[in-house]
């Protein structure tokens, strides 16, 4: 009897035993970010209402190779493209996490003139990422927003 009554308990302690071993996922802002995006939509706020209008949206066939790449030791690339035309074509950049994982400096060289963008996470997913910046456009701050999926 007593045996009987051992392997159950035995057998629940195993299960809790190997149940306890999942690996675990950093689910960090860093760790979210790292890898490529590549973009699917683009917003502009062409009318300057500060909203994000139907007709402002840009659908990007992701075949166009516009993408972002973040890696996890704060380096990564752009390809960027309009109107079928290679404007930036593996640029390299530097990013860094700022303002409490909110927004991201990115910082990059083109033609010897280094800039620091500031881009602002609206949304990330593990598949998922929305950012906003503000451009000064003819002396007007203009926002926009790109939409990219990990694939």
């Amino acid at each position: 009897m007593r045996a009987t009554l051992r392997f159950p308990a035995l057998l629940a302690v195993a299960i809790l035993a190997f149940g306890s071993c999942k690996k675990k996922t950093d689910e960090s802002v860093k760790a979210k970010l790292t890898g490529k995006w590549t973009v699917t939509k683009d917003a502009y706020d062409a009318n300057a209402n500060g909203t994000m209008d139907a007709g402002e949206i840009t659908e990007i066939d992701t075949a166009s190779g516009e993408y972002i790449l973040f890696n996890s030791d704060g380096t990564g690339t752009i390809g960027l493209n309009k109107m079928n035309m290679t404007m930036y074509d593996h640029l390299p950049m530097s990013w860094t996490l700022i303002n409490g994982d909110k927004d991201i400096a990115i910082t990059n060289t083109l033609s010897s003139s280094t800039t620091i963008d500031t881009i602002h996470i609206e949304s990330l997913t593990a598949s998922d990422f929305e950012y906003s910046a503000i451009y000064n456009v003819n002396g007007s701050a203009v926002k926009s927003w790109t939409f990219t999926h990990k694939y």
